[in-house]
C-alpha cells in the first residue's frame, strides 16, 4: 500500500472528479484510477461507485476509509513540523493575550534563570486559534484559556490556575459600593465587552441567556487595557477574569453571587504524540511547579 495512493483518494473524496484530482497533482488520470484500484484490491472493498450519469459516488466504506486517511495525513504533517522544529532547536510556544500579559510574566524570571526564554518562539493569538494550531503541529506547547479543563485524546493538558470572572466598574460608579452583585441586576447597565476571540464573550452570552436579560453593549474591544481604561472613565461596566485585574487598575471588582458560574481555566497543553526535548521537559516542570 502506497501513501500517495491514499493521498490521491483523500483528494478524490473532496473533489469528486478523477480529472480534477489528476490536474491538482499534475499527473495523468490513469495514475489516479490505478491508485484507487490498488487500494480497493488491498482492502477487498469498493471505495468508489459511478452512477448512470457517470458521477463519482464515494461508498460508505470509502467515506469511512477516508476518515482514517485524514488522521494519517494529519499525523504525517505534524511529524514533518516536529522534525523541522527539532532542527531549529526552538520551541514554538502559544500565548493568548490575557495570559501573556497578566499570567506568563510570573514565570519569566524562572525561565531566564534556566536560560530557557531565548529558546521560546512565542505565537500570540486567541486560545481557540492556538488550540487548532497545536492540534495541527504548528505549535509545540501552549498556554490556553478555557471555561473547563481541556480533555481530548490527542492532547495532554495540565491545569495551572482557575480564576473567577468579576464585574468591573469605575471607582465612582454607584455599583462600586456593592461588593457583590447578581448578574440579573445588571440589566440596565451599559456593558463594554471583549471581542469574539475571547472566552469572555462566550461567558457574557451564557449569563445573559441564563438570566433572560439583554443589557446594552456600548463598546466592543479587543484590547484588555483599553477596555479597563474605558470602564475606569465611567463609560460602562464589564465582565473580566480576575487574571487580568491588577492593583494598579482604577477599578472596583465585584463578585458575582450567581450559582454555577464558569471559571477562567489556564492550562499548559501539548500533544500526546510529541517526544519532548529536555528543554521542553524543563519548561513543563517550571510551569507545573511555579504555578501556585
Amino acid at each position: 500500500m502506497k501513501l500517495q495512493d491514499m493521498i490521491y483518494f483523500d483528494k478524490l473524496v473532496a473533489l469528486k472528479s478523477y480529472s480534477n484530482v489528476a490536474e491538482y497533482f499534475q499527473v495523468s488520470q490513469p495514475t489516479i484510477s490505478y491508485a484507487i484500484k490498488r487500494l480497493e484490491e488491498e482492502f477487498a472493498v469498493s471505495l468508489v461507485d459511478r452512477n448512470i450519469h457517470q458521477q463519482i459516488i464515494i461508498t460508505p466504506s470509502g467515506l469511512q476509509f477516508d476518515r482514517h486517511i485524514k488522521v494519517v495525513i494529519n499525523e504525517l504533517n505534524i511529524a514533518k513540523l516536529d522534525l523541522a522544529n527539532a532542527r531549529e532547536k526552538v520551541t514554538k510556544f502559544g500565548l493568548p493575550p490575557i495570559i501573556a500579559n497578566y499570567y506568563f510574566l510570573k514565570f519569566v524570571d524562572h525561565l531566564i534563570n534556566k536560560q530557557l526564554l531565548t529558546g521560546l518562539k512565542t505565537v500570540e493569538a486567541g486560545s481557540n486559534d492556538l488550540l487548532q494550531q497545536l492540534k495541527k503541529g504548528q505549535l509545540d506547547l501552549s498556554l490556553l484559556g478555557s471555561l473547563a479543563p481541556i480533555q481530548t485524546a490527542q492532547l495532554q493538558s495540565q491545569v495551572l490556575a482557575q480564576d473567577d470572572f468579576k464585574i468591573i466598574v469605575a471607582k465612582n460608579a454607584p455599583l462600586a459600593a456593592r461588593k457583590k452583585v447578581h448578574f440579573a441586576d445588571l440589566q440596565n447597565e451599559p456593558f463594554l465587552v471583549l471581542g469574539d476571540g475571547f472566552v469572555h464573550h462566550q461567558v457574557f452570552d451564557q449569563l445573559t441567556a441564563t438570566h433572560h436579560i439583554s443589557p446594552t453593549i456600548v463598546y466592543q474591544a479587543n484590547d484588555v487595557e483599553l477596555l479597563k481604561r474605558l470602564v475606569a472613565q465611567g463609560m460602562g461596566i464589564s465582565l473580566l477574569t480576575e487574571t487580568a485585574i491588577t492593583d494598579r487598575d482604577e477599578l472596583v471588582a465585584l463578585d458575582l453571587l450567581d450559582d454555577h458560574l464558569p471559571q477562567f481555566v489556564i492550562s499548559l497543553v501539548y500533544r500526546n504524540s510529541t517526544l519532548l526535548t529536555d528543554t521542553q521537559q524543563q519548561l513543563i516542570q517550571i510551569f507545573e511547579t511555579k504555578a501556585d
